[in-house]
This record gives structure tokens, sequence and C-alpha cells, in this order.
């Protein structure tokens, strides 16, 4: 079985969505089963290709979302998230794990930025992580992408429909 990941890597440019269909068509000529990755944009733009392209690449589409703000498994990152910075948080992040997930969208990789920036912002003032320290690594002009994309995701479950951020 073939396996590939970062597929969106190729979506940088005009023709993005033809070469990405062109590279998985390829792949799947050689004859053995293919699973690739991609993020929600990419997905979402596969699916608008005509049907011929859909029925060669998208034989079976899973959705992978994010872990719930309960879970044990969003419980189990932000311990992780912790334990990566010993000595630098003074909050018990388990107890804020609902707000880390509202900060984040349950996207681990945006809870590493957020904690690192928090982190940052802490040593400046030669003070520990605190929940107001990260309210404000969530505010700052820094995670600013990412609080604009995650209120786009928000939006969109919220609606049901896809939202893009406004061209300026």
């Amino acid at each position: 079985m073939g396996l590939m990941d970062e597929t969106q890597f190729n979506s940088m440019s005009s023709n993005a969505n033809a070469r990405v269909v062109g590279t998985l068509i390829r792949f799947g000529e050689f004859g053995i089963p293919n699973v690739f990755f991609c993020n929600y944009s990419l997905g979402h733009e596969l699916l608008r290709r005509p049907q011929q392209d859909q029925h060669r690449i998208l034989g079976r589409v899973w959705l992978i979302l994010p872990d719930g703000e309960e879970s044990e498994d969003w419980a189990k990152t932000v311990l992780a998230a912790q334990k990566l910075v010993p000595g630098m948080i003074k909050v018990d992040l388990l107890d804020i794990r609902e707000q880390l997930h509202f900060w984040t969208a349950g996207i681990p990789r945006l809870l590493g930025e957020l904690i690192c920036l928090a982190v940052v912002y802490a040593s400046e003032r030669g003070a520990r992580v605190t929940e107001l320290i990260l309210e404000k690594a969530f505010k700052s002009l820094e995670y600013a992408g990412n609080r604009s994309d995650i209120e786009l995701m928000y939006q969109q479950f919220r609606t049901n429909k896809q939202a893009s951020r406004s061209r300026q």
C-alpha cells in the first residue's frame, strides 16, 4: 500500500489543483492501493473536481476531526504539552483544557504554538505561564493568523457552509 502525506504542499500555485490530481492519478497507476492525507481546503477543492476525477482519486474519504474538548485524548495532549516545558507553567493546563480547546480548535499544533508564545511572554517578565498570559498569547499579533483560522472553522461549523478569509 502506498501512503502519501502533506499533499497540500503540491497546491501552492495557480494550477495546483490539477497538479495534485495528476500526482494522485499517477500514484494510482502503480496498481497498488493508495492512501493520501490532505488538509480541509485541499479536500474541499478535490470534492469540486469533475466526477471522473473524484471517482479516480476519492474512493473512500475519511474526515479526521480534532479531539473533543472533554475527550481523554485531548486531556492527554494537554498534559503532554505541559510536560514539554517543565517548571514554566504555573497554571494546571488540565484545569483549563476547555478554554485551551477554544483557543486552538483542538488542534495540537496550535496548542504547541500557543504555549510556546505564552512561554516567551512569561519569560520576558521573569514569570511563569498563567491563564492570563495564555490569553494574551491568544490575542497577540503573532497568533492572529491562527486566531483567524480558528474563527473561520467555528463559523463553518455553525453555518455548515465553507467560510473564507476576506481578501484585502
